[in-house]
C-alpha cells in the first residue's frame, strides 16, 4: 500500500479559479494563432499548441490542439535558460526547433518562447508551437524519408533570439526565411506565434497583478503538488510488480523492436526500454522526451481525465531508454519523424503496460475500463510539392492522414476517424475537433481535386465491440504537370492488436498515382476490437450492415451470423454456427506450450484475483474465467492452445495469433507479430510471482 504525505492547507476554490484563469490564457493565445496564421496545416489542420510554464520551465497548463507539444515546451524553455542564463531579459522572444538542441518533437515543430516578468522578476514562460509547412532540407515539406542524417532534414535552429528586449532581430528572421521554401507563408505563421505569445504575456501579468507574485508562486506550486499527490495515490491502487509489452516499427523489410518493462512500486511508474533496436539511418529515430510526451498526451486524458496535466504528473513517472537506440538516438541520426513511428509505438507499449497493471488490480483507481491500443500508432501522413495553378512552387500536407479508426472500448465501439487525443476543448466549443481541412479550401489553394472522402469499409478491428473506421481519401492532380510526395504511413504490415480476444485492426494502404491519371488513394488503418468477434450481438451486426460498415457476406464470415431467406438473423442457427467455429478452432489449434490440465477447476479455497480480462489468478494458477480451465503458471499465455494465420499482403510475413480458452475455444488474446516472435504482453504482479514460488 502506497502512503502519501499530507498536503499543506490550500483554499480549493482559489486554486481552482486560478487554474481556470491560466487555462483561459492558453486558450486565448491558441485562438490568436487560429485567427492569424495562414497555412492550412495550422488554420485547418490545427497543428499548433500553447504552453504556460513557471519561471523554472515547469509545466503549468497547456492549450491549443496538440497536447504532444506541452512536455516538449518544458525542454525548450530549459534549454534557453541553460544557454543564455542571466542574460534572458524582459521583452526577449526566442526561437528553437532542433530536437538535439532543446527543440520540438521534430524540426518542423518550431517553438517561440517568451519569458514573462512582473515586478522585475521572471514569473513564467509562454511557449507557442506550430508545424511549419517547410523548414528546408531534402524534401518539400521537410519530411524526408530518404535522409540518412539530421543535417539533411532541414534548418536546425538552437535557441536564438527573435526579439531582444522587444527589438526584432532581423538577421535571424532573414536567416530562417532564406533557408525555407514558401518563405512568406512560414514567416506569417511564425509571426502569428509571436503575436499569441504577446497576448499570453499580457494576460499572465494581469493575473499576477491580481494575486501578487507570492500568491502566484504559491498557487502554481499547490496545483503541481495536488496533481502529484493524487496520481501517486492512484498508482498505489495498482499491484506492485512488472508488466511487459512489446511493439515493432516497420521500415522497409525491417521490424525494429521496442520492448517495454513497467515496474510499479511505491507510487511510481518506472518504464525501461532496454533491448530496443539500435538507431537507424532513417528519419524514424526518437528520443526519451518525445516518447514521454506521446505517452502523457494519451495517458492523461484516458486515465486521468479529472486531473490537471501539469508538472506534478511527471514526478511519479520514470523512463529509461538506452543511448544510441531508436528511442534515444544521438547525432547525426535523422529524427524528422521522431514523434511518429517509433515514439508512438513506444508510447503505446507504455500504455499497454499500465493497462495490464490496471486489469490485474482488484480495485484500480485508474485504467479500470477496457480499451484497445491507441490508433494514433497507425497514421498515414503524406506531404506533397509541385507547382501551383500559377506555376509557383507549392507544398501541402494532408492532415487526413491523422484520422484512423479508434480501437473499441468495453461496451462501446470505437470512434470513426479518431483525432489526436487532447485534454482541452476545441475553440469552436466541441470536443477534439477533427483535423480535416475544408475540401474547397484545399482545392483552391493547391493543384488537386479531391474526388472522394469518406469512411473506409470492412471488418478490420472486429470484436464484441468493434473498432471505428478510418478515413479513405481519393485525390487527383489538377492544373499542373505533376507533384511529388512523401508517404509517411505507419502500420502498413503490422496491425494494431485487440483486447480480450478482439480482432486486429486494418492496416494502412497507399495506392500511388498512376500514369493514366487515376487518383492517389489513402485508406487509413484502424485500432483493434474488444472481446471475441463471435460474441458480438447480432442486432449490432445488422445495424453495421444497414450502415454499410461491411457487407452481409463479411458479417457471416467474421461474426458467424446465419441469415434466413428474408434477410433476418436465424438466431438458433447463428448460435450453433458460432459454437461450431469455436470447437473447430480448438481442433485446428496448436497445443499449449505448457498445458496444465484439461479439467475445469471451479471450487477452490484460493481467492480469485484479476490477472487479465477473462483470466483470473487462483493461487499459483491462471484460470480462464468463463470455463474454469487451468492454464500454465508464469506466463498464462503458455497454457493456451494457439491458432495462427498469416496476415495477407506482400513483404515480411506477419502472424496473427489467437490464444484460446482450452475448453471453450473462445479467444482470450490476439496478437500480431513478425513471424517467429511470440508473446507481446506479460503480467507479473508480485502476488503472482510469489505464489509461483
Amino acid at each position: 500500500m502506497t502512503t502519501v504525505d499530507p498536503m499543506p492547507e490550500y483554499d480549493p476554490i482559489e486554486i481552482e479559479i486560478l487554474r481556470s484563469r491560466t487555462q483561459a490564457i492558453t486558450d486565448e493565445a491558441a485562438d490568436t494563432v487560429y485567427r492569424t496564421a495562414i497555412s492550412p496545416v495550422v488554420t485547418e489542420g490545427r497543428d499548433f499548441s500553447t504552453t504556460l510554464l513557471d519561471a523554472d520551465g515547469n509545466l503549468v497548463v497547456g492549450g491549443g490542439f496538440i497536447s504532444l507539444h506541452w512536455l516538449a515546451a518544458t525542454r525548450a524553455a530549459r534549454s534557453i535558460m541553460d544557454r543564455f542564463q542571466d542574460s534572458v531579459a524582459d521583452g526577449d522572444v526566442f526561437l528553437v526547433n532542433d530536437p538535439y538542441n532543446g527543440g520540438g518533437l521534430h524540426p518542423s515543430d518550431i517553438f517561440i518562447c517568451r519569458p514573462i516578468y512582473a515586478a522585475g522578476e521572471r514569473i513564467a514562460w509562454i511557449c507557442m508551437s506550430a508545424h511549419m509547412l517547410d523548414i528546408g532540407g531534402l524534401a518539400v515539406g521537410s519530411f524526408a524519408p530518404a535522409a540518412t542524417e539530421c543535417f539533411q532534414e532541414g534548418l536546425r535552429i538552437p535557441p536564438v533570439r527573435l526579439f531582444a528586449a522587444g527589438q526584432e532581430c532581423a538577421d535571424i528572421w532573414n536567416l530562417v526565411t532564406t533557408n525555407v521554401r514558401m518563405a512568406a507563408l512560414v514567416e506569417m505563421d511564425m509571426r502569428s506565434l509571436v503575436a499569441a505569445a504577446h497576448v499570453a504575456e499580457a494576460k499572465t501579468r494581469e493575473i499576477v497583478r491580481s494575486v501578487g507574485v507570492p500568491g502566484w508562486k504559491a498557487s502554481i506550486r499547490a496545483l503541481r503538488e495536488l496533481s502529484e499527490r493524487e496520481l501517486r495515490r492512484r498508482i498505489g491502487s495498482l499491484p506492485s510488480g512488472e508488466y511487459f509489452a512489446t511493439t515493432w516499427t516497420q521500415w522497409g523489410d525491417q521490424f525494429l523492436e521496442t520492448p517495454c518493462r513497467l515496474t510499479v512500486d511505491g507510487g511510481t511508474l518506472a518504464f525501461d526500454f532496454s533491448g530496443s533496436a539500435g538507431q537507424v539511418p532513417f528519419f524514424i529515430n526518437s528520443q526519451p522526451y518525445i516518447v514521454l510526451s506521446s505517452f502523457l498526451s494519451w495517458f492523461c486524458p484516458q486515465f486521468l481525465p479529472d486531473l490537471p496535466y501539469n508538472e506534478g504528473v511527471l514526478a511519479p513517472i520514470r523512463i529509461e531508454c538506452p543511448e544510441g537506440s531508436i528511442v534515444n538516438a544521438t547525432q547525426p541520426a535523422p529524427i524528422g519523424a521522431g514523434h511518429m513511428h517509433v515514439a508512438f509505438n513506444a508510447a503505446e507499449s507504455m500504455m499497454q503496460c499500465v493497462r495490464l497493471a490496471a486489469w490485474a488490480a482488484p480495485k484500480p483507481l485508474m485504467g479500470e475500463r477496457l480499451s484497445g491500443p491507441n490508433s494514433m500508432c497507425a497514421l498515414g501522413m503524406t506531404t506533397w510539392g509541385g507547382l501551383d495553378h500559377h506555376g509557383n512552387p507549392d507544398g501541402w500536407m494532408f492532415m487526413e492522414g491523422s484520422l484512423p479508426g479508434a480501437s473499441a472500448g468495453w461496451e462501446h465501439d470505437g470512434v470513426d476517424v479518431n483525432t489526436y487525443t487532447l485534454a482541452t476543448i476545441g475553440l469552436d466549443g466541441t470536443d477534439n475537433p477533427p483535423l480535416l481541412a475544408d475540401v474547397e479550401i484545399m482545392e483552391s489553394l493547391h493543384p488537386i481535386l479531391m474526388t472522394y472522402r469518406g469512411l473506409r469499409r470492412g471488418t478490420g478491428g472486429a470484436g464484441r465491440w468493434r473498432s471505428g473506421r478510418g478515413l479513405e481519401t481519393h485525390v487527383k492532380v489538377a492544373g499542373t504537370a505533376g507533384v511529388t510526395g512523401q508517404l509517411l504511413g505507419m502500420r502498413g504490415r503490422l496491425p494494431l492488436e485487440g483486447v480480450c480476444g478482439g480482432g486486429v485492426g486494418d492496416v494502412t494502404v497507399f495506392e500511388k498515382i498512376s500514369v493514366d491519371g487515376e487518383p492517389f488513394v489513402l485508406r487509413l488503418a484502424s485500432g483493434g476490437g474488444v472481446g471475441a468477434p463471435l460474441d458480438r450481438a447480432p442486432e449490432l451486426v445488422l445495424a453495421d450492415t444497414a450502415a454499410l460498415v461491411y457487407t452481409p457476406e463479411e458479417a457471416g464470415a467474421t461474426y458467424g451470423l446465419v441469415f434466413e431467406p428474408g434477410g433476418l438473423v436465424d438466431h438458433a442457427a447463428t448460435h450453433a454456427e458460432r459454437h461450431r467455429r469455436r470447437r473447430d478452432r480448438l481442433e485446428r489449434a496448436t497445443p499449449a506450450v505448457r498445458p496444465m490440465s484439461d479439467k475445469a477447476v471451479r471450487d477452490t479455497a484460493e481467492p480469485t484475483l484479476p490477472l487479465y480480462p477473462g483470466v483470473v489468478q487462483r493461487g499459483c494458477l491462471a484460470v480462464a474465467e468463463e470455463s474454469g480451465a487451468v492454464q500454465a503458471p508464469d506466463s498464462w499465455l503458455d497454457g493456451c492452445p494457439t491458432l495462427e494465420e498469416e496476415q495477407p499482403g506482400d513483404g515480411v510475413p506477419v502472424i496473427v495469433r489467437s490464444y484460446l480458452d482450452p475448453l471453450s475455444g473462445r479467444a482470450l488474446h490476439t496478437e500480431a507479430v513478425p513471424r517467429g516472435r511470440r508473446g507481446t504482453i506479460g503480467t507479473r504482479p508480485l502476488r503472482w510471482t510469489q505464489a509461483a514460488t
